[in-house]
């Protein structure tokens, strides 16, 4: 009866009976702080205190789907969903993982397990970045994390040399060899200017060849 004769709107939610209408909602990410509704858009996804093993949103408690993190390419929030999403039940954390790329995040999560797990092991097989694998192999939780990562280090360092070894032309440092030209063999000579080079780029005077090398 208090609004038998209209309501009196304050957004959403009328103030004098309390009646809601699905329209000047007050979002706070995914709910109205004023009547409750919830969205499907904007959810804040974190670990619950229920100790589950599951990512849900701390602001309505849906718990996360694959739907859900396609539409997800903020890096730290995947890392999120990675740690908490619990990878036997559902594929949420595997594709979290597949689309995590920042070497800081995938070092963290690597470093936190008490273990070298599902997680630990998908996380330090993506980090590449050589001071990473050094920290995760000083840092990490897990003795068998960290010998892992020191295992990785030194065979990226061992990979570099080779490459150094085998692979003269890719070196522009001129205290190792000289570069020469992939087509018709001319030598860089600081008193010459027949080849031109830089880390990524040539180009040769002699034979007109250019172009690009890794």
């Amino acid at each position: 009866m208090a609004c038998l004769f209209g309501h009196k709107w304050d957004g959403c939610k009328c103030s004098k009976c309390g009646a809601t209408r699905d329209e000047q909602h007050n979002w706070n990410g995914c709910k109205c702080s004023r009547c409750g509704k919830v969205r499907n858009e904007q959810h804040t996804w974190g670990m619950r205190n229920d100790y589950t093993r599951n990512c849900k949103c701390t602001r309505c408690g849906k718990a996360i789907t694959v739907q859900d993190i396609d539409k997800i390419t903020d890096q730290s929030v995947l890392g999120i969903i990675a740690e908490y999403a619990d990878n036997v039940v559902s594929n949420v954390c595997r594709i979290a993982l597949n689309k995590l790329t920042d070497q800081k995040i995938l070092a963290d999560l690597a470093k936190k397990q008490y273990g070298y797990n599902f997680l630990s092991e998908v996380a330090l097989e993506k980090v590449f970045d050589q001071t990473m694998l050094i920290d995760i192999s000083e840092s990490a939780r897990s003795e068998e994390v960290r010998a892992k990562a020191t295992e990785k280090a030194a065979g990226r360092v061992t990979d570099i040399h080779k490459k150094l070894e085998y692979m003269p032309t890719n070196n522009v440092s001129k205290e190792y060899s000289p570069f020469r030209c992939p087509k018709c063999g001319a030598e860089y000579n600081s008193n010459s200017n027949a080849v031109e080079y830089n880390e990524h780029w040539y180009r040769c005077r002699i034979c007109g060849s250019s172009g690009f090398y890794n």
